[in-house]
């Protein structure tokens, strides 16, 4: 199906249906036929930016050490150093705790294999593996765009 006839029937329905004294969303479901999902071929796994965000406030969690630390702590709540992340690895309860109330999360790229090793079991699972960022990288524009996209898999 082309953009033009989704756009289309979108703006059909929309029109359609009667005013309302809030704002309407609209839900959309595709159905794929002939398509083997279980192939490797069709899988999908990728992070959809939304221009207008989510509507909603979700929590970005940061692995950082040193100056990223300092400056991830302006942007999120939720920034752990490389103390914290070992002595998550001995409390997997909190670690879960942690990752059921963040969306996703970055970590500073030499930081990767020490998350990977620690707490991977439990990020890995809920496919919540931080994405790395380098060490000098500007965060507000990182964690914005985390903020503002949705992860779609099949």
């Amino acid at each position: 199906m082309e953009k033009e006839k989704v756009i289309e029937k979108i703006s059909e329905a929309l029109s359609k249906s009667k005013k309302r004294k809030f704002t309407q969303t609209v839900e959309a479901g595709f159905t794929f036929q002939d398509i083997d999902l279980e192939s490797t071929k069709y899988k999908l796994n990728l992070n959809v930016f939304l221009p207008k965000g989510r509507g909603k406030e979700v929590e970005v969690g940061v692995f950082a050490d040193g100056d990223m630390e300092v400056r991830a702590k302006k942007h999120s709540k939720h920034v752990y150093n490389k103390a914290h992340i070992e002595e998550l690895a001995k409390n997997r309860r909190k670690m879960r705790k942690i990752a059921d109330e963040c969306y996703s999360f970055i970590a500073q790229a030499d930081l990767m294999t020490t998350v990977g090793k620690n707490l991977g079991i439990v990020l890995g699972s809920r496919s919540k593996m931080p994405q790395p960022v380098p060490p000098n990288a500007d965060l507000a524009p990182v964690i914005e765009r985390m903020k503002n996209s949705v992860r779609v898999r099949s």
